[in-house]
């Protein structure tokens, strides 16, 4: 896993199959590779743990989750970008990083509607999975 976090990554892939599922269900990404360092996986995994982090602090709002979704997101997208993960830097297209290093520097709050939708998308499923559930962590 690219990003430090306390949780068991068991638990952590669980949630970031269930982001992935999400995501592939309301936008045709298709489903990530469940291997490390896999972009799609990693940013997966890095969104779960951030998510499961705020639920688990007891703030549960869509808000509050898909901040975090970004943000862990956000820490897996620079990580590839500045550790050329898998040969990231010659594999993308310098337009593609360039997009994906400016939604990495924006805050939740300043995205799109429609960005900002890209991540209550995953949270809202996180949420409900956890609520049904209720994964002892």
């Amino acid at each position: 896993m690219i990003i430090q976090t306390m949780l068991p990554q068991k638990i952590v892939d669980y949630y970031a199959g269930i982001s992935d599922k999400s995501l592939d269900e309301a936008y045709g990404y298709g489903l990530s590779e469940k291997v490390d360092k896999n972009f799609g996986w990693e940013t997966n995994r890095g969104s779960a743990a951030r998510a499961l982090e705020v639920i688990l602090s007891g703030d549960a709002s869509t808000e509050a989750i898909a901040n975090a979704i970004h943000k862990g997101w956000s820490e897996v997208a620079l990580a590839f970008e500045e550790q050329n993960i898998r040969g990231y830097c010659e594999q993308i297209p310098e337009e593609k990083r360039a997009t994906r290093r400016k939604l990495a520097n924006t805050s939740w709050a300043q995205l799109s509607r429609k960005d900002q939708e890209k991540d209550e998308v995953p949270a809202k499923a996180i949420m409900a999975e956890y609520e049904t559930k209720k994964l002892k962590i």
